[in-house]
């Protein structure tokens, strides 16, 4: 049984976020239209919405998320799984873009060392 509402698209981009008037950020490395998981090295707190800012082409997005889990990695490193608090439309197209262009991959295997790509038949 599958728990999520939609499926995640695994990523790996910066997003930054405010912690005690400081600028912080976050690796994004899955995300959907509810929700993202996010690695940092900061514990952020579970209880205030934190606003997060995506990078797109000229500008930030901004986003309202709220911590549902949180996973100590090791003693500089969270793992964090947010939920997002009224998604803007810009969110979500952002989100539909990269899961198609996730689709439309996932035959491929990119061998970084040698620059090969291969498809799968």
């Amino acid at each position: 049984m599958e728990k999520r509402g939609f499926e995640r698209v695994p990523t790996s981009f910066r997003a930054r976020f405010m912690t005690d008037h400081c600028p912080d950020f976050a690796v994004v490395t899955n995300f959907s239209e509810k929700g993202m998981c996010l690695s940092t090295g900061y514990c952020l707190p579970c209880d205030n919405p934190i606003e997060l800012l995506i990078p797109l082409k000229a500008e930030a997005l901004k986003v309202l998320v709220r911590v549902r889990r949180l996973s100590k990695v090791d003693d500089f490193n969270y793992i964090l799984g947010v939920e997002l608090i009224d998604a803007p439309d810009e969110y979500i197209k952002f989100v539909i873009n990269h899961r198609n262009v996730f689709n439309s991959l996932k035959g491929f295997q990119f061998n970084e060392r040698f620059r090969v790509y291969n498809y799968d038949l």
